[in-house]
């Protein structure tokens, strides 16, 4: 190391408009310290030299050792931290901010670490608006910063759920516009061009991935559109029909049985005041399948999407949920349980049915 490492800070920091102090304050070090290094007074200690190449996102990274994570490391240490937050939150989000220092340049990571929070805000402590908030700079850094389309687009979409919790309307327009946009497809060119060059197998692998992402996408437009307070019940039946037979003829349940049953919750919410009957044909179809889904839930596809598994291979966090699936199945049973829509149900020998599989499924996890 040289006097050149001084001189290189300098340069970044002014190049990308960062003061003393918020270089400093990143680094835990002094604004002293920062402009020691960079008169040349002293040197970084060498154990903050990674933390300083991530933060410029510079190609010094490679020489001083600091290497980026891949997918599949990635994948493991949000598996590995998901479980930790249940039982240490506290500790936990520490590590998470620590390694998101650490790991500044590598996008994919610090999205991956931003979803894994803004997933388990119901387990820590912390104020979640201040952690809302931590996420938002991660997210937008990820945005501003990364190449990788897919990414980009992920980082996009939980930037625009965030500001849309908190009212921040005015910056989803800016990001998103306030019309529909239309759907490029670019897959189908992919599978044509595939298809063109007699490569079968991978072209029909494309489009049934593809179908996969569609048919998951319009089941919750289905679950927005429903939840519009200005629909005709006729719209709202309407609407229900083609939702039951999109989930009857792909048997989405078997392959994503958690959108089925967050879908069944909100239509027995939406109904139990007017309709309480339909309320319990719903409640009961939840009840059903949440006895026949196997926790922790893991993404796969079934007997039609049967080339989709190798796909998740090639996700960012594999075959794994971006929430404990276990804690989504607590939430589900309080869903119910807990849910003060379903007072006026409290009677039904119906409704009692279905307490007692969720109660059942939940002495389950405790006995394990």
């Amino acid at each position: 190391m040289d006097n050149q490492i001084g001189r290189q800070i300098f340069e970044l920091r002014k190049e990308q408009q960062i003061t003393q102090q918020q270089l400093a304050e990143f680094l835990n070090v002094t604004k002293a310290s920062v402009s020691k290094w960079e008169n040349g007074q002293s040197y970084p200690d060498i154990t903050l030299l990674p933390l300083i190449a991530s933060y410029f996102n510079q190609s010094i990274d490679n020489l001083l050792g600091y290497s980026q994570l891949s997918k599949k490391e990635i994948e493991n240490i949000y598996r590995r931290l998901k479980k930790e937050l249940s039982k240490k939150p506290k500790e936990t989000l520490q590590r998470i901010r620590q390694m998101i220092k650490r790991y500044w340049s590598c996008y994919d990571f610090v999205f991956s670490m931003a979803s894994l929070l803004m997933n388990h805000l119901s387990v820590l402590d912390e104020d979640s608006a201040e952690i809302e908030g931590e996420c938002l700079s991660y997210l937008l850094h990820v945005f501003k910063n990364t190449d990788e389309l897919s990414i980009k687009n992920q980082a996009k979409m939980l930037l625009g759920s965030i500001w849309i919790e908190r009212g921040e309307t005015s910056k989803v327009f800016e990001l998103f516009g306030g019309k529909a946009p239309t759907i490029n497809a670019d897959e189908m060119i992919i599978a044509a061009a595939l298809q063109r060059e007699s490569r079968f197998a991978e072209a029909e692998s494309v489009l049934q991935i593809t179908l996969y992402q569609y048919l998951i996408i319009q089941l919750n437009i289905f679950g927005s559109y429903l939840s519009l307070p200005n629909l005709s019940k006729e719209r709202i039946n309407q609407t229900i029909g083609f939702a039951e037979g999109l989930i009857e003829t792909f048997k989405i349940e078997t392959f994503h049985p958690m959108i089925v049953l967050m879908l069944r919750l909100s239509l027995a919410q939406m109904f139990v005041a007017e309709q309480p009957e339909k309320a319990l044909n719903q409640l009961e179809k939840f009840a059903e399948l949440f006895e026949q889904t196997n926790f922790p839930i893991h993404l796969k596809g079934n007997g039609y999407f049967n080339k989709v598994d190798v796909w998740f291979d090639d996700l960012l966090l594999g075959d794994q949920t971006p929430r404990d699936t276990m804690l989504v199945k607590e939430d589900l049973i309080q869903g119910v349980i807990a849910n003060s829509s379903f007072e006026s149900l409290a009677e039904q020998p119906r409704f009692k049915a279905v307490i007692e599989i969720l109660l059942r499924g939940e002495k389950n996890d405790k006995s394990k």
